[in-house]
């Protein structure tokens, strides 16, 4: 209900709308208001056509060295290739250690000799050794010529202490030998006794002779 104030009549009947005024400058932008609730997720759009290669990036750090891997089937050998060129020979390797000597081996047949060497220096002269000539006592071949002979060797057995039997016995006279006699050979058949060669002369008288001699053993 309207109230009326003291002094004033009562309000006339409402006029018509007036026309519409000009609008007014806008008012400065107001406070956001609060975020409204998140809206339903909307259908997945299609894809997009694909972007262009981009530039290589940096190559990165090398990864750890993985696992050996299990070693695959062997494969099919294949053909023999070409022989290469021989390489130079390499550096001389240290001397191996002596194998364990072989058993000997079966005696090879005899070589033919070889050419003489030279003939080597002359050792030096050794110590004289001991002298391997014996004096054994002197003897005396003596005999009687009776009737006349031819001239020819004598043979005559005499006893000389300390000879034996393979002695090489050397005659020697004590006295020049007489005109036509010549001392032969001597050997010792039983030890204490040589056996003397004497070649004597023509002799058609009676005739004596006596030879005294130095007898020597060679050992």
């Amino acid at each position: 209900m309207s109230v009326r104030s003291p002094g004033y009549g009562l309000p006339g009947p409402k006029g018509d709308t007036g026309a519409r005024g000009p609008v007014g400058a806008p008012g400065s932008k107001g406070d956001a208001g609060p975020q409204g609730a998140q809206g339903i997720q909307g259908q997945k759009g299609d894809q997009g056509l694909a972007g262009l290669t981009g530039a290589t990036g940096a190559q990165g750090p090398i990864g750890p060295k993985g696992d050996t891997g299990t070693q695959g089937v062997a494969g099919t050998k294949g053909d023999a290739g070409a022989a290469g060129a021989t390489g130079p020979q390499g550096a001389k390797g240290d001397t191996g250690a002596a194998g364990i000597q072989g058993s000997k081996g079966d005696t090879g047949s005899t070589g033919p000799t070889g050419p003489t060497g030279p003939a080597g220096a002359a050792g030096a002269t050794g110590p004289t050794g001991p002298s391997a000539k014996v004096a054994l006592p002197n003897v005396t071949i003596s005999g009687s010529i009776l009737v006349g002979v031819a001239a020819g060797p004598r043979l005559h057995t005499l006893d000389c202490a300390g000879t034996l039997v393979g002695d090489v016995l050397v005659l020697t006279p004590v006295n020049a030998m007489p005109t036509g006699y010549m001392l032969g050979d001597a050997r010792c058949a039983v030890p204490g006794k040589v056996e003397v060669t004497l070649y004597i002369p023509v002799v058609t008288l009676l005739t004596n002779y006596s030879v005294p001699v130095k007898v020597t053993a060679i050992r």
